[in-house]
């Protein structure tokens, strides 16, 4: 028995003097294991190549069996290791206001033989001018590692738009002090970290939409209530928002919602900033009077796929600025012509309502009286407005 112990770390030890690359290629008959491991994985190698050798002189048919389950075990092991991305970076130059001189995107590519992202992948570029990250589907695991900031710590936009993830370590973010852009639209995400942004102060711009959550933390994006910029967060299903958990971004230009259960005018009064607002599929019946009266930098408005009935124009106001409006999809019978009168509006999408045709847009090339003919069917309706 000691002299089969010596034999084995003999082997290994040979093993491991001969090893230069970070591959390691097995086959055992029938079955071919490919194993893309960085160093510090190798404890878990070694379990691997051991149990190799004891299959190796297999004694017994009671013995093989106990072996194959030690091979299977390991093999599982070493799944568990590749579960840490494999990638290496397709480089390309950024020409962009938002990145320095010098500054190079990353797309992140499935490299079987280049596992560990760092300096050597890199030629004649360091880490630190990595300011961009990009993936595609093919490219990512559904949980997404802490390692892409911690490598690349200077990025200052990361677009994992319609990938595979899932979740994420608190500290997926941590390292990436400088993050402005962060995009995860059309993911798997069903939940939400509390803390997961609570080190990006700088962070500008958020992209969650059609993602599976079912509520959003109280005290999500808590560090950004100043610097965010742009937000849009929908969900495939039907989410909770935290009471008056919009109205804490008084600095937002660009606000889209969807499918919030709960949602309340009174959240959206005070965000005197806002340029652009879509509030999708929330089952909205009515808009209550001044919802919108504060919002004179208003200049498009989607209210889309809610159960809207009538429109008055004192749920407006005088929004001089206001260009666009989408009432796409809602049950509408009834316009204020005030409305057309009070705002900047030159287009108005009625498709699929019933004071309209399905062809109705309602573009009114600058034209006021045009649109007022357009939509004449709607706002000669009694409307019931006070």
């Amino acid at each position: 028995m000691k002299e089969e112990k010596e034999d084995e770390q003999l082997l290994y030890g040979n093993f491991m003097n001969d090893l230069q690359l970070d591959v390691v290629v097995y086959s055992l008959q029938h079955m071919s294991i490919t194993v893309y491991m960085s160093f510090k994985h190798l404890i878990k190698l070694r379990y691997f190549i051991s149990c190799v050798f004891e299959l190796l002189e297999v004694e017994s048919l009671a013995r093989m069996c106990r072996k194959i389950v030690c091979i299977v075990f390991c093999a599982l092991l070493i799944k568990n290791a590749q579960n840490i991305e494999d990638f290496t970076c397709k480089l390309s130059k950024i020409d962009s206001k938002l990145h320095k001189t010098n500054s190079y995107k990353c797309e992140l590519q499935q490299q079987h033989n280049q596992p560990e992202i760092h300096a050597k992948n890199i030629p004649q570029i360091s880490n630190d001018q990595i300011t961009a990250i990009s993936a595609t589907s093919d490219a990512t695991s559904n949980h997404f590692t802490s390692k892409i900031c911690e490598t690349f710590p200077n990025v200052l936009e990361i677009d994992f738009r319609n990938t595979k993830i899932e979740t994420f370590e608190e500290a997926s973010f941590r390292k990436c002090k400088n993050l402005a852009v962060l995009m995860l639209s059309d993911n798997k995400i069903k939940e939400i970290p509390e803390n997961l942004l609570n080190e990006n102060q700088n962070l500008e711009m958020l992209l969650m939409e059609n993602i599976l959550i079912d509520s959003v933390p109280r005290n999500f994006l808590k560090s950004q209530r100043k610097s965010l910029r742009k937000f849009h967060i929908t969900s495939k299903s039907s989410y909770k928002v935290p009471e008056n958990f919009f109205s804490l971004f008084q600095n937002l230009e660009d606000l889209s919602i969807g499918n919030v259960v709960n949602f309340n005018f009174e959240w959206i009064k005070n965000l005197k900033s806002l340029k652009t607002l879509s509030i999708t599929s929330c089952k909205i019946h009515k808009i209550p009077n001044n919802s919108f009266n504060d919002l004179k930098k208003l200049e498009n408005l989607s209210l889309a796929e809610n159960m809207l009935k009538i429109i008055c124009a004192d749920s407006f106001g005088i929004l001089p600025n206001l260009k666009h409006i989408d009432f796409r999809f809602n049950e509408i019978t009834a316009i204020d012509e005030v409305l057309i009168d009070n705002t900047g509006v030159v287009t108005m999408d009625m498709r699929g309502n019933g004071c309209a045709n399905d062809k109705s847009e309602g573009s009114a090339a600058n034209c006021k009286e045009t649109l007022k003919e357009m939509l004449k069917k709607c706002t000669e309706n009694d409307n019931g407005c006070q």
